[in-house]
């Protein structure tokens, strides 16, 4: 304690290198803390979900039939080549499996992304996510209250009218109340029950997105009464990804799916009529790959990756320079003190004494500037 009140009594002696050295580390400091802070959001931060290390997004770059609709970079597959690509890798057919679940999910066919929303309250239109019935199981969800979907409500087109509510759509339109489970919505003038919110800090899985609610996929045609495509082959809408097992690796996972995709695309090829030979070689040439997906569909990251690296080398830059500043005033105002060290000295001061002293001065500035 006397060493501090020692400490403030000299600073307040110079309050213009306290002021001063303070300011400095409180630009360096803050300027890094804040845009790092975008940086673990967007670049580095995981999903918040199970095991994200072993998520991956299915990808398949090349010649498509038919049309392609999405709402983010990524490939996207038909419904019916998902359920093929689901028996075969989870060894529902009998093969040995690689994933533990295989999972989907598209963005909401309605107006800008989304769809509208009333019945309680004023209407609005909300963002909303498709997903397959395994999809919050497959990712080791578990529900905030009430339940999310199982498979049994994703079997039959239209027969399942159900959704789940995200976390922070729950709190902010209904004040977080329980009983709204239960409850109905009319969701694109159709009622649906609610059946559960997801879990606090879970957006989905495109970042940027963050769906307002989740809906089956088999009532994407109630819903969205134009999409009568469900079972097309040729409409491709939905992100796939799948949970690795625990000992499968990703390149053992593509050896496996490699033959797989290859034979499902031949098929697919034989329905359609008279497709030329040009055709017919880039599209039975398309490679699955599996892309390591523990942050998603990170649109963010893609966009901006660059960019936020190099301001993160500018405001370290920044930072260096802060300590540089103070480094030297610290020089300057210790050549200006050698008569109270000295002083110091011949009154019986140790060498340890005078180093501790100015170090706890040290530590006081720069608690300060970090605060």
């Amino acid at each position: 304690m006397t060493s501090l009140r020692l400490v403030f009594r000299n600073l307040l002696k110079s309050p213009g290198f306290a002021v001063y050295t303070i300011l400095s580390l409180a630009l360096g400091i803050g300027a890094n803390t804040a845009l790092f802070s975008i940086f673990d959001q967007i670049i580095l931060k995981p999903l918040p979900v199970a095991d994200p290390s072993r998520l991956v997004v299915f990808h398949s770059e090349g010649t498509n039939s038919g049309s392609v609709s999405k709402d983010n970079y990524e490939s996207v597959f038909s419904y019916p080549m998902y359920s093929d690509l689901t028996a075969k890798l989870t060894g529902a057919g009998g093969e040995a499996a690689t994933f533990d679940a295989v999972i989907a999910r598209c963005g909401a066919l309605g107006p800008e992304g989304g769809v509208s929303i009333s019945g309680i309250g004023e209407p609005q239109i909300a963002g909303a996510d498709s997903v397959t019935g395994n999809f919050f199981d497959g990712l080791g969800l578990q529900p905030a209250i009430g339940r999310l979907f199982n498979q049994n409500d994703d079997k039959v087109e239209g027969a399942n009218p159900v959704l789940v509510l995200s976390y922070g759509y729950w709190k902010e339109h209904f004040g977080g109340r329980a009983d709204i489970v239960g409850q109905k919505l009319l969701v694109n003038d159709h009622p649906m029950e609610v059946i559960g919110v997801a879990p606090a800090g879970f957006e989905g899985l495109v970042s940027g997105a963050k769906p307002d609610l989740y809906l089956p996929i088999h009532m994407l045609p109630i819903v969205s009464p134009d999409f009568k495509h469900l079972n097309d082959r040729r409409t491709l809408f939905i992100n796939v990804f799948g949970r690795l097992k625990a000992d499968a690796s990703i390149g053992r996972a593509q050896a496996q799916a490699a033959p797989v995709y290859k034979a499902f695309l031949e098929a697919e090829l034989r329905e359609m009529k008279n497709p030329s030979d040009k055709f017919k070689r880039g599209f039975t040439a398309k490679k699955l790959e599996f892309v390591p997906a523990g942050q998603g569909i990170n649109v963010m990251r893609k966009r901006y990756q660059t960019q936020l690296a190099f301001l993160m080398g500018m405001v370290g830059l920044i930072l260096l320079i802060a300590c540089a500043n103070v480094a030297n005033l610290f020089t300057v105002r210790a050549i200006g003190r050698r008569k109270e060290m000295a002083v110091r000295v011949s009154m019986g001061a140790t060498r340890a004494t005078i180093i501790g002293h100015l170090l706890v001065e040290s530590l006081v500035l720069s608690m300060l500037g970090g605060i």
